[in-house]
């Protein structure tokens, strides 16, 4: 079993399956993993020096069958599908198959075209559609949250309260992710609770981030790593954003976790047993 549902920008879906009435056929470009290697070479060099690999955007293409009981709504489906998947259009598309559901970004590269004149007599329009994807990596339908703080009970009831007495404390600062996917996965990166200078580091890479300055007990701190959206915000209890890059300590990179496990440790000069961290972050395939 393999399903494409697609996604516009409004929330509207159409599918294409092997049940119909928009019939799924010879998929391309699901497990591919397109590359370019790069490389030099010096003046009577034997062989060549590697410098660096890149992920290609992604090419996908299949044929969709519109199943249909007459001839009128083999027109109106063809036209329905025609006007739903186009160009000059952003789509989020969930694959599935018997194993694995992942999602992937994409636009569309050659619309659906109807072909022969034997099809136009026949119930059965047959169509080839190719989408390009920007982004070439197949990723996890739902982010993955992680908590670096949970509150650890210290009473037992029944109890009598008393101001001084301490209910709980945060614990766990240090936590074990993994990356079950391919390759590196960016994360956010979200505190909640007043810090000074939190400071988040991977210690299985050995990189850190951290922001120089205060997080108001009302703040929210949330920080990105993914290419081409690497942001420091601050929002504050009516939910405005203030970009707060400028306060990214210089010596900070804004990393991704590494495959396999990560082990993450969270600290700041002060506030660190009030503040919560979560993590979330998004497997990412080559291919499935």
């Amino acid at each position: 079993m393999q399903k494409l549902t697609f996604y516009n920008s409004a929330g509207e879906y159409i599918t294409i399956d092997y049940q119909g009435p928009y019939i799924l056929q010879n998929l391309i470009g699901i497990s591919d993993a397109p590359v370019e290697v790069l490389s030099s070479r010096g003046y009577q060099q034997d062989g060549q020096t590697a410098a660096g690999d890149f992920m290609l955007a992604r090419a996908i293409s299949f044929g969709v069958v519109v199943k249909a009981d007459s001839m009128q709504e083999a027109y109106r489906l063809r036209r329905e599908l025609i006007a739903f998947i186009k160009p000059k259009t952003d789509y989020v598309v969930i694959y599935e198959n018997d194993y694995i559901t992942v999602k992937f970004t994409c636009r569309v590269s050659i619309p659906p075209s109807f072909g022969s004149a034997q099809e136009s007599i026949s119930k059965y329009k047959s169509s080839a559609i190719s989408l390009v994807c920007d982004n070439p990596y197949l990723v996890d339908v739902t982010e993955t949250t992680v908590p670096m703080a949970v509150e650890t009970p210290e009473f037992v009831f029944p109890i009598v309260f008393n101001p001084e007495i301490i209910l709980s404390t945060l614990s766990n600062r240090r936590v074990i992710i993994k990356n079950a996917g391919d390759v590196p996965a960016p994360v956010r990166v979200v505190f909640l609770g007043g810090s000074t200078n939190p400071i988040i580091t991977n210690e299985t890479t050995g990189e850190f981030i951290k922001v120089n300055r205060e997080i108001l007990p009302t703040d929210t701190l949330e920080i990105t790593t993914e290419y081409g959206n690497k942001r420091v915000w601050i929002i504050d209890e009516e939910g405005e954003r203030t970009n707060a890059s400028n306060y990214i300590d210089q010596d900070s990179t804004f990393f991704s976790l590494a495959v396999g496990e990560n082990e993450l440790v969270y600290d700041a000069d002060s506030g660190v047993d009030s503040a919560q961290v979560f993590v979330y972050y998004s497997n990412r395939y080559l291919g499935v």
